[in-house]
């Protein structure tokens, strides 16, 4: 008990705000949460991740073609820019066909808090 009371009184004198400063924190009573099937979310990240490095690719190759100063290779970087914007168009259209099944497929769970 004497110890207790020893580090209230430190914790006073080196802070003085500790004891007008009060902290409340308040929980809702019930929490929904929202479950999706794993697999349609793994393959919807993935179709995420090879758009975006299709987007990549492309602005790559746009800014390379544009910059070009060998005119042997404009036609070369101009193909493959225009192979990059169609693989990234294809990833899109499969990434929001993912999303659409994600989210035609969710389930809400609601859950309680509890009172301790």
């Amino acid at each position: 008990m004497e110890q207790k009371t020893n580090n209230e009184a430190s914790n006073k004198a080196s802070n003085p705000l500790a004891s007008s400063l009060n902290v409340k924190i308040s929980i809702p009573d019930v929490f929904n949460i929202e479950m999706v099937e794993a697999s349609q979310l793994k393959d919807y990240e993935l179709w995420a991740t090879v758009s975006s490095l299709m987007l990549n690719l492309f602005v790559g190759f746009i800014v390379a073609a544009a910059t070009n100063t060998v005119p042997e290779r404009g036609t070369l970087l101009w193909s493959i820019s225009c192979i990059f914007f169609l693989l990234f168009v294809g990833a899109i259209i499969l990434t929001l066909r993912y999303r659409k099944q994600i989210s035609r497929g969710k389930q809400a769970i609601k859950m309680v808090a509890s009172q301790e």
